[in-house]
């Protein structure tokens, strides 16, 4: 079956021609939708005072069920009309399932350990440091009084116990 598609494809020069034109269709839409990005993010970076960081960013990884997850990171948000700019960044975070337990791992570089406040509650993890960073995670089942964290070299892990299930 797949060598007469090949072949169809291969020796049809109708189709090879299609296939390329609408490749290079979606070239040249993709490379209008940067450049209409690119223009709007320039008017709102005119607005910036200097001196302060502006990051973003994203990690991909997979997740348990095989789908990719997407993480935005950074103090900008990019939004439809207007490029945000915060004055906390959201840092780079992991997070791992233990089945019974959480981990939530954090990079905050430049931060002392005293300043770090982490609350679990309503549902969510809260990653807090006054004027730095801010991160929050929702969590399914997680206990608060289970709720542990250390900081070592910039990279905090907070571990999190999930409550028992009623039966």
């Amino acid at each position: 079956m797949f060598d007469d598609d090949f072949d169809n494809f291969f020796f049809d020069r109708k189709k090879r021609k299609k296939f390329l034109f609408d490749i290079f269709d979606e070239m040249e839409r993709m490379d209008k939708m940067f450049e209409e990005i690119f223009n709007r993010s320039m008017k709102d970076f005119e607005n910036i005072k200097p001196g302060k960081p502006y990051v973003y960013g994203f990690s991909v990884k997979i997740g348990p069920d095989g789908k990719p997850i997407v993480e935005e990171f950074g103090n900008i948000k990019p939004e439809e009309e207007k490029l945000e700019i915060k004055d906390e960044r959201e840092p780079i975070t992991d997070i791992i399932d233990h089945g019974d337990e959480v981990s939530v791992i954090a990079e905050l570089p430049g931060v002392d350990e005293k300043e770090i406040d982490v609350k679990c509650d309503r549902g969510k993890l809260k990653i807090n440091v006054p004027g730095k960073f801010h991160k929050e995670v929702k969590m399914r089942n997680g206990d608060p009084k289970s709720l542990s964290w250390r900081f070592k070299n910039g990279v905090l892990e907070v571990n999190i116990k999930r409550k028992k299930a009623d039966k």
